[in-house]
């Protein structure tokens, strides 16, 4: 992961020994279109620099301090939630962004990162740029005085993880005379009959499905362990992978009923066995491709 977390309730019970990172926050995954707390931990800054130095210094003389934001988007004069105010906005941070303390040196900010509320950007812009700030006390200095201020820092915004199934299909959303790339990675397969098989073992049991709904099989369970069409390619790692144009596919592997008219609309693939017995011997997940069929 790209932060680490805290639960509110451990927050200021654990802060002196949790936080390992500068840049923090809640919730665990951010969704820019709901509330997350900022939290930076000044003490883990490089003291070394002295306008880090004499941020600090502020900070135990007991000021505020606040946040100074320009990515994913800046505010002009005028705005609300522009950074600063004034003829010199640097040594006049906005009332609007004063930052919480949370405890010795810890500070934070709440605030919803998109559209609707602060930086006023869709959630994909937050998840692209991520969000770009520093912290200062309401004079930052500058103008000719030193800078009283941290370096500039990033709060990393991820999108959703998505969880790739072991058996998946590439790319996404293929025409039937696209090639597409079979794949099925063992090595996450949870099911215990199907875990570190064989590299000369993976079969596929394919049928497709016309725009009437039917189904035709061009291979079943108990056959596709003889055909060589069917099989999938070791490619270590406990990775197998096949490439199919469906188009090429579906004609070289077609059933005896199939008809020379049939427009096929989708395609749903089984991992088994090269010897399937029983349901113990294929896999949990199967690939359903979609075509677009106009």
């Amino acid at each position: 992961m790209k932060k680490i977390f805290l639960a509110n309730f451990f927050l200021l019970l654990t802060i002196s020994v949790t936080f390992s990172q500068v840049v923090t926050s809640e919730p665990l995954e951010i969704d820019p279109n709901k509330p997350v707390k900022l939290i930076v931990n000044l003490a883990l800054l490089d003291q070394n620099l002295e306008y880090v130095q004499n941020l600090i210094q502020d900070a135990n003389d007991g000021k505020d301090l606040y946040i100074w934001t320009w990515k994913p988007r800046e505010h002009p004069p005028g705005h609300p939630y522009v950074n600063g105010t004034g003829s010199q906005p640097w040594k006049n941070s906005n009332e609007a962004l004063k930052m919480t303390k949370e405890s010795n040196l810890v500070y934070s900010f709440t605030f919803t990162p998109s559209l609707k509320d602060w930086y006023e950007v869709d959630a994909a812009t937050c998840y692209k740029e991520d969000i770009h700030f520093l912290v200062k006390p309401k004079d930052g200095g500058g103008y000719g005085e030193p800078d009283r201020k941290s370096p500039d820092l990033i709060l990393k915004v991820d999108p959703p993880a998505t969880v790739i199934p072991p058996a998946f299909f590439f790319p996404s959303k293929p025409q039937k005379d696209d090639v597409i790339a079979i794949n099925y990675d063992n090595a996450r397969e949870d099911k215990p009959s199907m875990k570190n098989l064989d590299p000369d073992s993976v079969y596929m049991a394919v049928s497709v499905v016309d725009t009437g709904g039917t189904v035709y099989n061009l291979s079943t369970a108990f056959n596709a362990g003889n055909n060589p069409n069917m099989k999938l390619n070791y490619r270590g790692k406990g990775m197998f992978r096949k490439l199919i144009i469906p188009n090429e596919f579906i004609e070289q592997n077609k059933p005896a009923n199939f008809p020379p008219n049939a427009v096929i609309r989708s395609m749903k693939i089984v991992i088994v066995k090269q010897r399937f017995l029983t349901g113990l011997d294929r896999s949990n997940y199967e690939i359903d491709i979609k075509f677009d069929c106009d």
